[in-house]
């Protein structure tokens, strides 16, 4: 998993999420750690996935991008450390 400053472009397995996930309650359990930032169009994320399923990916891609989401924001504002945390992000279970 790749987070990088960016437009907001996604990207799973060389897919958009859209055509990956094709499921909008996928697709919001993957984006919420930018959400609960704000940062939605402040990031690109670059994924590669693999078995488990597309409801497991989805929730592994979402442990994924929440601590280097927590970690990039500390980077750059102190205050933000560990909203993603306290939002439940880094949970197993949605």
């Amino acid at each position: 998993m790749v987070l990088k400053p960016g437009t907001g472009k996604r990207t799973i397995n060389n897919r958009t999420f859209t055509e990956y996930f094709r499921n909008e309650i996928r697709e919001m359990i993957v984006e919420q750690p930018l959400t609960v930032v704000g940062a939605n169009k402040e990031w690109d994320v670059i994924v590669s996935a693999d078995g488990g399923g597309i409801n497991g990916q989805a929730g592994a891609v979402r442990l994924g991008i929440a601590p280097a989401v927590d970690a990039a924001r500390a980077g750059g504002r102190p205050g933000d450390r560990g909203a993603c945390r306290g939002s439940g992000c880094h949970r197993h279970r949605v």
